[in-house]
């Protein structure tokens, strides 16, 4: 009996290890304070700039998981904007701030059950400043919770900048 189960769960495991994975991000949700405060004149947009919605491989592994850049970029600028309206303190001005960002690079490595994730993205401030970002992180837990996070993280990166400051309070 347990032999003919060990043999039945053969072709499940072999079929997990096949398997394709669309990953489209969910909130890494910040916990107050991760952000400091900052002063914003203005209103501000921030813009998804990355075009390319083909399929990308993320991580090889025991699993394939695959997204768009375009998709992670929409989710680092919902994020983005998201802290800013949290976190920003608004001071008077009637000017339009914008904000571009766009992912180029997003990988998963593993190693004995502990995953590192890296995350390469272009910030476009309206002032005509371009910053080049690059954040990683490692979670033992799920390749899922790692790619948020790293996404989650390039927002901290992002609005820790003194220049993104700088420039938000203008």
């Amino acid at each position: 009996m347990v032999l003919k189960k060990l043999l039945l769960m053969g072709p499940v495991l072999l079929l997990q290890a096949c398997m394709t994975i669309d990953y489209v991000p969910e909130e890494y949700v910040l916990a107050d304070g991760r952000i400091l405060q900052f002063p914003v004149v203005g209103t501000v947009q921030v813009n998804n700039l990355q075009p390319n919605d083909d399929k990308s491989i993320f991580f090889d592994g025991s699993s394939t998981w695959q997204g768009s850049y375009k998709s992670v970029t929409e989710h680092l600028r919902w994020q983005l904007d998201k802290e800013i309206q949290k976190n920003g303190i608004k001071e008077s001005g009637a000017d339009q701030k914008t904000i571009g960002v766009k992912v180029s690079n997003l990988t998963v490595t593993s190693a004995a059950f502990h995953f590192t994730s890296a995350v390469e993205f272009t910030v476009y401030l309206g002032n005509g400043e371009i910053l080049a970002k690059r954040v990683t992180q490692g979670s033992p837990g799920n390749i899922w919770r790692v790619l948020n996070g790293t996404l989650a993280l390039g927002v901290i990166e992002t609005l820790k900048d003194e220049k993104v400051r700088k420039y938000l309070a203008q």
